[in-house]
């Protein structure tokens, strides 16, 4: 598969968080995106995360619940109650928290013009009257309750082939509830945090282990880059004891018995999570935030090898953030033996603008040789 098949061959993002008018071409199979602090790392995730998700309910909630820009109204309650709860969403804004009524639409793309993935989001005024479900838009929740217009504020999400206006108090009382992913998502998309737990591995090995024999096989190969001696791992417990709790347990030749996984650190929980998250977004896209993350370095070359190897073979295009420049240059060697899949894109933070510089395998290399900042 060349660049331009696959699913982010370019991406531009306007009018998201710190994107005012971002576009950047190509994309690899594997990407690493580097840079300093709030120059939008993690909103390109984000961003990719939206768009292949066509902006469900449940993708909503969760990006801003790991930024903890989300709170439960009982929280805001007892601290400090928000007026404008009812426009939660507006930390995705370009320009938030300097605006109140005046912002765009996002826009979310990738592709062609011929063959182009186009998601936009932007706030509207939705009419008591429901049964046209005619919008108002570029009225402000100002201006309406001043015209006294009768309604409420409500998000539009239009994609190339389709336009939903849905309330925003709907959208904040079935926070988390999405619909089937399988009714509303354009591809499979696994999403590694900055700080993972191990709370959702018993389900993907479920997930994973139903329609993969091999799965335990590729996941026992890739704890063995940290520890050697390991030979199988196991999911036990049935979820329906008192603690509700299932265990990801591993042998290891060390041991006499079986020892949970929490147990060996974490960076094979850390991998464990990366390996299962892979397996799952077959045909789709793996997104790593911060993927150092409890990883030592000197086993972070054999790591992005798998990824690499992994990847191809799954289908699956990887995007991947970083502050270390261990993971650049473990990349780096990485990406030298597949010279058309990994890419290095650098951001830079100037004004208002985040700005994008992309390496390809060749420019990746004089980078690390040469020791040049690219973090």
């Amino acid at each position: 598969m060349t660049r331009s098949d696959l699913p982010f061959s370019n991406l531009t993002i306007q009018r998201f968080r710190g994107f005012r008018d971002f576009h950047v071409a190509p994309l690899g199979r594997v990407t690493l995106i580097t840079g300093e602090n709030n120059t939008g790392k993690s909103s390109i995730l984000e961003a990719i995360r939206l768009l292949s998700q066509n902006a469900g309910s449940g993708t909503i909630y969760d990006i801003l619940l790991n930024r903890r820009e989300f709170v439960s109204v009982r929280e805001e309650e007892s601290h400090f109650p928000d007026p404008d709860k009812d426009f939660f969403i507006a930390p995705l804004f370009h320009g938030f928290p300097s605006f109140y009524d005046d912002f765009g639409p996002i826009v979310i793309k990738t592709g062609h013009s011929a063959q182009e993935m186009k998601l936009s989001l932007d706030v509207v005024w939705i009419p008591d009257s429901s049964a046209s479900r005619k919008v108002q838009k570029s009225v402000t929740k100002s201006k309406a309750l001043q015209d006294g217009l009768p309604g409420e504020l409500g998000l539009e999400i239009k994609t190339e082939n389709n336009c939903n206006a849905i309330p925003l108090d709907f959208l904040w009382r079935r926070r988390g509830r999405q619909i089937s992913p399988s009714k509303t998502a354009r591809m499979p998309c696994e999403v590694v945090e900055a700080h993972s737990g191990s709370d959702t591995l018993a389900g993907l090995w479920d997930a994973i282990l139903a329609r993969e024999a091999e799965a335990e096989e590729e996941a026992v190969k890739a704890l063995q880059i940290i520890d050697a001696n390991i030979s199988a791992v196991r999911v036990v417990g049935s979820g329906d004891n008192v603690f509700r709790t299932r265990r990801v347990l591993v042998r290891s030749d060390r041991f006499s018995r079986p020892m949970p996984l929490g147990s060996f650190g974490d960076g094979l929980n850390r991998l464990f999570t990366i390996i299962l998250s892979l397996l799952e977004a077959r045909g789709g896209l793996l997104l790593i935030d911060e993927f150092e993350n409890g990883l030592h370095h000197s086993v972070q070359l054999k790591i992005w090898q798998t990824i690499f190897q992994l990847s191809s073979n799954l289908n699956v295009q990887v995007f991947a953030t970083t502050h270390s420049r261990d993971a650049v240059e473990t990349f780096q060697k990485a990406a030298a033996k597949s010279p058309e899949e990994g890419m290095l894109l650098r951001l830079t933070r100037t004004d208002d603008d985040d700005i994008p510089t992309v390496l390809a395998e060749q420019e990746l290399a004089v980078v690390t040789d040469n020791w040049i900042e690219v973090r």
